[in-house]
């Protein structure tokens, strides 16, 4: 009895358990009609520092293309949830890269799927060939990570703000998108220091990549 507790699902979220291999919905069909939910998958990883399942990406990157960008945020409420778990913490990169292999990331932001892709190409590509030069550049690899994981989250969340919030139609970070932006991604002081600290990070996290 103790070992079928130990190995049983445990619900952790609606439409949601946590087994051994990680998270996964529990209603497949459910979740398939309703794809605004499954942000709330990765959301639930987060917080219960856990992978999510082979099986639930693999299930995924199946269906992910039958559904339209504007199913996963069809309401106010579904786009305030992207923002808050785009908040930067331990394990939204592991999620993010999740999202990414699954093809889910770039069916959320089409327009974000091709600049992603030529991001870490060039990123990797620039890395490969300093290593083999310079040895030296092996010892700051793990920091150069580091740094690039941070600008990547940084930028997908501003990005996120920018097509979400605006109806997916806005790329220009205007003084009032900048302003929007700093307030959303809760920088502290007046507005105007507000988007001082906004785009101090904005372009330093730009250079890191």
């Amino acid at each position: 009895l103790e070992w079928v507790r130990q190995v049983a699902p445990v619900p952790v979220a609606a439409n949601l358990v946590r087994s051994r291999d990680g998270i996964r919905f529990v209603d497949a069909d459910y979740a398939d009609a309703h794809p605004e939910s499954w942000l709330q998958l990765f959301q639930t990883a987060i917080e219960a520092n856990a992978a999510v399942t082979d099986g639930t990406l693999a299930w995924i990157q199946q269906r992910v293309e039958r559904h339209r960008p504007e199913e996963f945020f069809p309401r106010p409420v579904n786009r305030a949830a992207l923002l808050a778990f785009l908040r930067p913490r331990a394990g939204l990169y592991a999620r993010l890269s999740e999202m990414h292999d699954c093809g889910l990331l770039g069916r959320m932001f089409p327009e974000f799927q091709a600049i992603f892709c030529r991001l870490l190409r060039d990123v990797w590509a620039a890395r490969t060939i300093a290593a083999i030069t310079d040895p030296a550049v092996i010892d700051r690899g793990a920091s150069d990570r580091s740094r690039l994981d941070e600008a990547e989250q940084f930028l997908l969340r501003l990005r996120s703000i920018l097509h979400v919030e605006h109806k997916r139609n806005n790329n220009v970070l205007s003084h009032e998108n900048q302003e929007q932006a700093a307030r959303l991604m809760r920088y502290a002081g007046a507005p105007r220091q507000q988007v001082e600290r906004l785009m101090g990070d904005y372009f330093r996290h730009a250079r890191a990549v």
